[in-house]
């Protein structure tokens, strides 16, 4: 009996105070012709979506995108500008920023994501084995303790929060050709190249969640 189709949700984020443009929605938006047939190939369904900078509008832009794909895993992926490497995030924090407003100028209602939650959820994603597919396919990519504070972290803290067996998240820096958030100058990684690493890891998640099936 042939394994029932799976789907994997990628998600990218709008534009934020600092980054009028977003890179992981170009990235998602990149996926959606040889990734998306090699993943069909696999038995997985590519689901993709662009999610807000909102720190108010992210809990109901998830829940109706989580409900109306279904998916058995989810990809997040992010922009921080200021890193010099990929890094695939090992857990949420049940905390959110003071500090930084949203894309509508806002700061969170409230500290904690969830109240009376956990301090952390555990990524359900093997992100050592993530790291090195990404350095393999030319990205230089690395481990990293948590998604921080912002909405990026509250978009996996509330997923994570979800029934959904494999769930991660990407944090990518700036690409070659944009202007960094700091003035240092940093090597960067183009477009193109990070955008096919990441199919690389889609592939692998794919494979995970056959495995896990």
């Amino acid at each position: 009996m042939p394994a029932r189709p799976l789907t994997l949700l990628v998600t990218g984020f709008g534009p934020f105070p600092g980054a009028p443009f977003n890179p992981s929605s170009a990235i998602v938006a990149m996926l959606g012709g040889a990734a998306a047939r090699r993943l069909e190939r696999l038995g997985v369904r590519l689901a993709t979506a662009c999610l807000p900078v909102v720190f108010a509008d992210a809990p109901g832009a998830l829940s109706s995108l989580l409900a109306e794909t279904m998916p058995d895993a989810v990809l997040h992926i992010g922009l921080a500008g200021r890193r010099k490497k990929l890094g695939v995030e090992r857990q949420g924090r049940n905390r959110l920023t003071s500090l930084f407003p949203d894309a509508a100028r806002a700061l969170p209602a409230s500290r904690h994501i969830v109240a009376q939650a956990p301090d952390f959820r555990r990524a359900r994603l093997p992100a050592a084995r993530l790291a090195r597919t990404l350095n393999g396919a030319g990205a230089a990519a690395e481990v990293s303790r948590d998604a921080g504070a912002y909405v990026c972290n509250q978009t996996l803290f509330l997923t994570l929060g979800e029934a959904i067996p494999l769930v991660g998240f990407i944090h990518i820096p700036r690409p070659r050709g944009r202007r960094p958030l700091a003035r240092a100058k940093t090597p960067r990684i183009p477009l193109r190249v990070m955008a096919k690493a990441i199919e690389e890891a889609l592939v692998a998640i794919a494979r995970e969640a056959r495995r896990a099936q």
